[in-house]
């Protein structure tokens, strides 16, 4: 691997080793931990997933309508 910009590896890795940056990451491990729902949609919001749920229970209740 060839680095081509020293001064910006030296900021990350003196910035990944800092005591401000390992709080803050070990604050976010917990956090991240203690939640109940798992966000799995990558870049795909609940709310839009929701949505097009929505959209595809509409279609399929025209296609199948309940029967009584």
């Amino acid at each position: 691997m060839r680095i081509r910009n020293i001064d910006a590896w030296t900021f990350v890795c003196t910035f990944f080793n800092s005591d401000e940056f390992k709080a803050a990451s070990k604050k976010g491990r917990a956090t991240q931990k203690a939640q109940a729902l798992y966000h799995t949609n990558g870049t795909q919001s609940f709310a839009r997933k929701a949505y097009e749920m929505l959209l595809l229970w509409d279609v399929l209740s025209e296609v199948h309508p309940p029967v009584d």
